[in-house]
């Protein structure tokens, strides 16, 4: 839930310990006069402050955030420059949209007017390790790619590269290894919840 709700790695939360770390819920929640279509319409932000109360009521949740200086990633435009276009529509809200197909051991990346922090943290996702768009590329972006998550090819399929050679190969970007301020998640207190 604080994954979740906080949009955080695992690996970046600390603090958690005993039982509440330990112990799986059930949790049903509901909606008061619920509005199907403004639901429809909000933001994963939007989405992810809903759950908050439930923590901090019933677990009586007290976090913090805290900068560490952490390894990870830097997105970058090689020499030869990006091998990808800007999107036709330039949406203002930045969002984008992103699918990932992941079929066992090929991965494919489909993105339409996504905006380079966005790619980013796609890439995070994949890497598990933040990544950073040092690119300063401007704008939103239309891009796919495909990679391999390991160095068997598929029964006869076509060998792909593994994700940082296709970033390379098929965006004309680089992943590189560095150390950069990371935004960590601190849990100062977190109780078992009492029985409805």
């Amino acid at each position: 839930l604080l994954e979740q709700i906080y949009d955080i790695k695992e690996d970046l939360i600390s603090g958690l310990s005993g039982n509440v770390e330990s112990a799986r819920f059930d949790i049903e929640a509901k909606i008061t006069d619920p509005d199907p279509a403004a639901l429809r319409k909000m933001t994963r932000e939007q989405q992810r402050a809903m759950l908050l109360p439930l923590l901090t009521d019933r677990f009586q949740l007290k976090v913090h955030t805290e900068t560490k200086t952490l390894p990870v990633y830097d997105l970058v435009v090689l020499p030869s420059g990006p091998k990808f276009k800007p999107s036709a529509t330039q949406t203002d809200h930045g969002g984008g949209s992103t699918g990932i197909s992941d079929t066992g051991s090929r991965v494919k990346l489909s993105a339409h007017d996504l905006p380079m922090t966005s790619l980013a943290k796609s890439l995070a996702d994949q890497v598990h390790r933040t990544v950073i768009d040092k690119t300063g590329l401007v704008g939103n972006f239309d891009l796919q790619m495909m990679w391999s998550k390991d160095d068997k090819s598929d029964s006869g399929e076509e060998a792909l590269p593994n994700i940082f050679t296709a970033v390379q190969e098929q965006l004309g970007l680089k992943l590189e290894s560095g150390k950069g301020p990371v935004e960590t998640l601190v849990v100062d207190q977190a109780k078992m919840p009492s029985g409805n």
